[in-house]
């Protein structure tokens, strides 16, 4: 605590305050394309991966205590997807980041679905960290094409779409009838439903890096 209280706040020019609105932000195109991406990206992935574990219980007939060590192997992706960035120079742009960490998550998708062994499964769940690092990458892709003034605002935005993406993917994969293609002996597992939009949103990353230019 004593530690913060040393903090002080940098000073910032009058072109730097916080100012505008939300009907202002709005209007800033790049920000909605940004903002709009992510609440996309973060409802298909977030269904698809929701029914996952449903899958591999249902279907490949996984174990409860292996779904839950392959969230280790979740979250080992996200860091050595996070350390890859960092060094690549390449990847120091966000949005080839984000087209990176996007298109990992439709391969993940085809893993589970022409997987038949835990080895694949587990590939599937480390290109699922893409889904994690993702959303961090996205704060810097914002923070790239928001003017310094309507960052605040612009952040708020992001929060509230991207929270309602997140929010709304679990009914929709509680309502969507594949979870009763997960029950029966089809081959077709549900999240077989989502690499299609998937990389539909990953496609979109590229145009969206010249709109936001």
């Amino acid at each position: 605590m004593l530690f913060f209280t040393r903090l002080r706040p940098v000073e910032l020019s009058a072109d730097e305050e916080p100012g505008g609105g939300y009907l202002e932000v709005l209007a800033f195109r790049p920000i909605l394309i940004v903002c709009g991406v992510f609440m996309a990206l973060l409802l298909v992935l977030t269904t698809g991966f929701t029914l996952v574990p449903n899958y591999l219980q249902d279907v490949h007939d996984v174990g409860i205590r292996a779904i839950g060590q392959f969230g280790s192997v979740f979250a080992v992706g996200s860091v050595i997807l996070g350390l890859t960035i960092a060094r690549v120079k390449a990847l120091s742009r966000p949005w080839n980041a984000l087209l990176l960490t996007t298109l990992l998550c439709p391969v993940a998708f085809l893993l589970f679905y022409f997987g038949g062994s835990l080895w694949i499964f587990g590939v599937a769940f480390l290109f699922r960290g893409g889904y994690l690092v993702s959303w961090s990458l996205i704060y810097a892709a914002l923070g790239e094409v928001t003017p310094s003034r309507l960052r605040s605002r612009a952040f708020s935005l992001l929060e509230v779409l991207g929270g309602s993406g997140f929010a709304i993917a679990p009914f929709l994969a509680g309502a969507s009838p594949s979870i009763l293609l997960c029950r029966s002996s089809s081959p077709w597992p549900a999240s077989s439903l989502s690499p299609s939009p998937c990389s539909s949103s990953a496609a979109t990353w590229p145009s969206a890096s010249r709109l936001c230019r």
